[in-house]
């Protein structure tokens, strides 16, 4: 069970007798009885805060928008969370946490916009029981194993679809932003929160400078914010913009801090000679890591205690490799740039032409066309074809699906499960409806860190503060002189290198992907003709056994494919012992 880990019953006639206490080797793990007729259990390392009048508990971490953390708060404004059902506490705070507050109406739980705090759910004895991840489950007596078949299909063909819906039979999410009421008669989901409210075209837009003002005071306090919890945090950076003003700000406030790179495979771009730069600008130590695929267990689902197969095999080899390193360096907390491409608006996309046309007419769709064409490296030519013809397109494209590998009785499109933020309301700019489709598939990507057992994992610029300012920027700011992020440049260019602001290249690990699966054909080969999958008819077997028993390089795409079939099976394997 993960230290920072709880599970709540609430409501119903079985919560007076609180939950099963944790075998032995879950040490560290303490039990509270709650409000009325509900019981917590949380691990050793789950922030609590207590209310005042027995009103309830706010479970994680609480800052208010200066950027404190809350240790305490008065009855005046707990009374106001609860007569605003949660409002006033999304409103005027921040953070990674759930609040489990008790009100007339029954039990509420509000779960913070930003989703750095997990909350799943399923019905029992009249009320439910929440918890963090399925072993929290289990320390109920309640253990929730069965497969949503549907979601499984959905899993297989929409990238990072991520709803209320879950994988596991009668588990659900309680989404970013929402709260849920559990009254005498049943639930009731409410979405508290959405990205709809912040996004240009509600006033008169920013200009370029006020954005980038905006943006560098709302991320000094925020990312500030988070690194000044901890004495010795290890920062994850890659040279690249997103990490840069994560260690740049941290390193402002966090003395004991060091930093980590990592180098991929040797086809992938080496990053360490910009992480040496930035280091060297910071002051801070820097310690230089070459991913090792045999850390790589593909029978091993880095999401086997979620209740989604989320996780992504080729992840296994940082996240254990980071969490070797922290231990030899006591580091106590693991910062990562994680999701800045979204939050920052890199989006290679015609959007924000279209966005500028909608606001400001055709002169300034013209410009930004201008700078699409800088960007992108193509004709101006080629730039304002794509977006008239994006700007003709009659209605909004479908989620993205992939079907490639899938039996033909998988391949009809998969229902999707319900999230409140999508589709999205008419009239949304393009570019919002961008953002706000990539924000959902970046909450899939927040779990499954093994390093979390030893440290908190925090994608600091996925804070709540960082996401409404940033949709308040007009798109087209977002490529203005043809460079990608370029507030978030303007906003830091006296903090960073020369050379990492003006980087526009880009890393990744594409060929470390392509390694492992190559060095582990065998392995993928039986587990996808011989699994969970095959067997229930999902998978084309004969499009998958051609492709690796070829001794011809696998393409690209199709590592990556498979590699996502590997982890869904690997993650079935695991959820059904």
């Amino acid at each position: 069970m993960k230290p920072d880990g709880y599970c709540a019953r609430i409501g119903g006639s079985a919560a007076p007798r609180g939950i099963a206490p944790p075998g032995p080797e879950e040490g560290g793990v303490t039990v509270q009885t709650m409000i009325g007729n509900a019981a917590v259990m949380t691990g050793r390392r789950c922030g609590t805060l207590h209310l005042p009048t027995d009103a309830g508990l706010v479970l994680g971490t609480l800052f208010d928008r200066s950027g404190k953390r809350v240790g305490r708060v008065s009855p005046e404004t707990v009374a106001s969370w609860i007569a605003t059902s949660g409002k006033a506490l999304i409103e005027r705070y921040w953070g990674a946490y759930l609040a489990i507050l008790s009100t007339p109406q029954g039990t509420l739980l509000v779960r913070d916009p930003s989703g750095l705090f997990p909350c799943y759910y399923r019905h029992s004895a009249g009320g439910i029981l929440a918890a963090s991840d399925l072993a929290w489950f289990d320390a109920t007596g309640v253990q929730a194993r069965g497969i949503c078949w549907p979601e499984i299909h959905a899993q297989l063909q929409y990238s990072s679809l991520r709803t209320r819906r879950t994988a596991i039979a009668d588990v659900y999410e309680l989404l970013p932003g929402e709260t849920l009421q559990v009254q005498a008669e049943g639930i009731v989901v409410e979405q508290l929160w959405t990205p709809y409210a912040f996004a240009t075209g509600h006033a008169p837009p920013l200009t370029f400078e006020e954005a980038a003002d905006r943006l560098r005071r709302v991320a000094d306090l925020t990312i500030g914010a988070w690194a000044r919890l901890f004495a010795r945090p290890l920062v994850e950076i890659s040279g690249g913009l997103d990490s840069s003003i994560v260690a740049a700000i941290a390193a402002r406030v966090a003395p004991g801090i060091e930093a980590v790179t990592w180098r991929g495979g040797d086809a992938d771009l080496d990053e360490s000679g910009y992480a040496r730069i930035l280091a060297g600008h910071l002051g801070i130590p820097l310690h230089r890591v070459a991913l090792d695929s045999a850390m790589v267990d593909l029978h091993r689902s880095a999401a086997g205690y979620l209740p989604r197969p989320s996780g992504r095999s080729f992840a296994q080899a940082n996240d254990r490799q980071g969490l070797q390193l922290a231990r030899q360096l006591g580091s106590d907390a693991f910062l990562v740039g994680a999701g800045g491409d979204t939050i920052l608006w890199y989006f290679n996309t015609a959007a924000p032409a279209l966005d500028r046309l909608r606001i400001e007419g055709v002169a300034g769709f013209l410009r930004t066309v201008g700078d699409l064409a800088q960007m992108c490296g193509v004709p101006w030519s080629q730039s304002l074809l794509v977006a008239l013809r994006k700007r003709l397109q009659r209605r909004p494209l479908p989620w993205p699906a992939n079907t490639g590998f899938l039996s033909a009785d998988a391949q009809p499109p998969a229902a999707e499960g319900e999230h409140p933020w999508w589709p999205p309301p008419p009239d949304t700019l393009p570019g919002t409806r961008a953002y706000v489709r990539a924000l959902i598939q970046l909450s899939d990507h927040h779990e499954y860190h093994e390093r979390a057992t030893h440290a908190p994992v925090i994608p600091a610029l996925v804070s709540q503060p960082i996401v409404e300012a940033c949709l308040a920027m007009p798109s087209w700011l977002s490529c203005t002189g043809g460079a990608n992020r370029a507030v978030a440049r303007a906003a830091y260019a006296n903090a960073l290198p020369e050379a990492i602001v003006a980087r526009r290249s880009k890393g990744g690990f594409d060929g470390f992907v392509h390694d492992l699966l190559e060095r582990n054909r065998t392995t993928a080969r039986e587990m996808l003709l011989d699994g969970t999958l095959a067997r229930e008819g999902w998978l084309d077997r004969e499009a998958i056994l051609a492709v690796l028993q070829d001794p011809a390089p696998i393409a690209p795409h199709a590592s990556l494919r498979l590699l996502r079939l590997v982890a869904v099976e690997a993650w079935l394997n695991s959820v059904r012992r």
